[in-house]
């Protein structure tokens, strides 16, 4: 069961402009209250947008999906306009959209079904996966790095970094787990 949206008055402005937000936000991308804020209003920003067309479960998961892509890119030096947030809002509906319709052609197909994905079928080049992975920690990137452009092993990474094998392998799947959610 899905629930609607429930209209609620909210006072104009309560959550802040989003160009207001998004300029904090360029200035400060690290400082988790303007992020909340930055959240805030772009839910309040894309409400209007999406509040007949899916249900407010789905509505949340845009605003996160849209909000982490949209922080993720600042922090890593884009720049960014309300355009593109809602063009971010907008590939994260569609996505949604192939995800409940897969679902609903046939549940066994549905499973493990990741609508993200689709656009990585063309390969990617070195340069571009540099520039990806530019965003990780410095210690998770050096791993991704020396594991699959310098062909080192667990082991070698270790005793370059001064972790243990277990730490490594730890911080590798991490890293690549990061990558998927964000990509």
């Amino acid at each position: 069961m899905t629930t609607k949206f429930v209209v609620k008055q909210v006072k104009k402005g309560s959550f802040g402009n989003l160009s207001e937000n998004l300029e904090k936000l360029k200035a400060n991308p690290y400082n988790r209250l303007i992020q909340k804020n930055f959240i805030k209003s772009v839910w309040s920003h894309l409400r209007s947008y999406y509040s007949n067309k899916v249900s407010f479960d789905d509505f949340e998961s845009i605003i996160q999906d849209t909000s982490l892509k949209v922080i993720t890119k600042i922090i890593s030096g884009e720049n960014i306009t309300e355009g593109i947030i809602r063009n971010c809002a907008s590939s994260t509906y569609k996505d949604l959209l192939k995800f409940n319709n897969a679902k609903k052609r046939n549940k066994n197909n549905a499973i493990g079904y990741n609508p993200s994905c689709e656009h990585l079928d063309a390969p990617i080049e070195h340069k571009e996966l540099l520039e990806i992975m530019k965003i990780l920690p410095k210690d998770q990137f050096q791993i991704l790095d020396e594991y699959y452009f310098k062909g080192s092993t667990f082991q070698k990474i270790s005793n370059l970094t001064g972790k243990s094998v277990s730490t490594i392998h730890r911080d590798h799947k991490k890293s690549l787990n990061m990558l998927k959610k964000l990509f």
